[in-house]
C-alpha cells in the first residue's frame, strides 16, 4: 500500500509533454482516488479494531468510554461533511457562474439553433477562442454517427503539437476576421439566470464565403 502511494505520480508524469507543451491536469491523478479509498477503509478498520481491543481488554472505564466517543466523533464529522457536500452539489454548486462556464452552460441551446438553421447557410463557423475543442460539443449534442465523423472530419496534424480539427462538412472551427463580424446580424443568444449572454449566433452574407452562420462566446 505504501509503495502504491509513493508510485502513483509515475503514470501521470509519463503523459505530460515536454516544454513548452506542458499541460498539467487533475485527471492525471484520477487513479489515486481508489487508492485513497482503500487507505481510508484500512484506517477505519484499524480504528474499529483499536476500539474493540480497548473495550475488551479490561482497560479503565474512562479509556473505554474515550474510545467510543472518539469513534462517534469521527463518524459524526464524516457524516456532516458528506451531508454538506451533498447539499452543496445539488443546490449551490450548479448555480455558480464559474461552474456554468466550465461546463459550457447555454452552448447546447445555441448549437440547437445552429442545427435548426444550418440548411439556410453555406458555411457554419464555431469559434475556438473561448470554446475549447468546439467540434466535440457539436458531435455530442447532434449525436453524429461515428462512421460519418471518421470519413469527413478534417484534422490538422503538426507533431509534436496537439491535433486540431479544422472542419466537418459545412462546419468550420475557428474565428472569422474581425472586420467580417460587422456584416453579421445577431440572430440568437443563450443567457444565464442573471440575464448575461453566454453564447450568441450571428448570420449574414460575406463576399467570399456566401451565407455564413457564426457561433461564438462574447
Amino acid at each position: 500500500m505504501v509503495a502504491a502511494l509513493l508510485l502513483y505520480p509515475v503514470p501521470g508524469s509519463l503523459t505530460i509533454p515536454t516544454p513548452p507543451l506542458v499541460s498539467p491536469h487533475l485527471a492525471r491523478g484520477v487513479h489515486l482516488i481508489p487508492l485513497l479509498a482503500l487507505v481510508d477503509g484500512l484506517g477505519l478498520v484499524i480504528l474499529i479494531d483499536w476500539g474493540k481491543r480497548v473495550w475488551r481488554s479490561g482497560s479503565p472505564l474512562i479509556a473505554r468510554y474515550f474510545s467510543v466517543f472518539l469513534l462517534i466523533g469521527l463518524f459524526s464529522a464524516v457524516t456532516l461533511e458528506l451531508g454538506f457536500r451533498y447539499k452543496n452539489y445539488f443546490t449551490a454548486y450548479s448555480l455558480r457562474s464559474d461552474v456554468r462556464s466550465y461546463f459550457r452552460y447555454g452552448l447546447e441551446d445555441a448549437l440547437a439553433f445552429v442545427q435548426a438553421h444550418q440548411s439556410d447557410y453555406d458555411e457554419v463557423w464555431i469559434s475556438d477562442t473561448n470554446i475549447d475543442q468546439p467540434y466535440i460539443y457539436l458531435l455530442f449534442y447532434a449525436k453524429w454517427p461515428p462512421s460519418d465523423v471518421h470519413q469527413n472530419l478534417q484534422v490538422r496534424r503538426a507533431p509534436p503539437d496537439f491535433n486540431e480539427v479544422n472542419a466537418f462538412g459545412k462546419y468550420h472551427f475557428g474565428d472569422l476576421p474581425a472586420d467580417h463580424l460587422n456584416d453579421l446580424v445577431l440572430l440568437y443568444s443563450s443567457q444565464d439566470l442573471d440575464g448575461r449572454t453566454l453564447y450568441q449566433v450571428r448570420g449574414g452574407v460575406l463576399p467570399k464565403q456566401g451565407r455564413v452562420l457564426f457561433l461564438d462566446k462574447p
